[in-house]
């Protein structure tokens, strides 16, 4: 989930360096933006998982498929 953290940098703005802040680091690093799209993502990938395995799990569902014809 840290990809979404170098989208949006820029440093084309000028900047003011005070004493002891990184010349590096960006002006508006947007932070919060980047979190709701970090929640966001998750959410969908967390849903997407439990959607799938909320039932039987992983482990019966491919002992299902690779074992059904030796159970029943």
């Amino acid at each position: 989930m840290f990809i979404v953290l170098p989208l949006n940098i820029s440093d084309k703005a000028e900047k003011i360096v005070e004493g002891g802040n990184d010349t590096g680091a960006p002006n508006n690093p947007q932070i919060f933006k980047k979190f709701m799209i970090t929640t966001i993502i998750s959410i969908i990938l967390w849903s997407i998982m439990y959607i799938y395995l909320k039932d039987q799990g992983l482990l019966l569902y491919i002992l299902d498929i690779f074992y059904s014809n030796e159970v029943k």
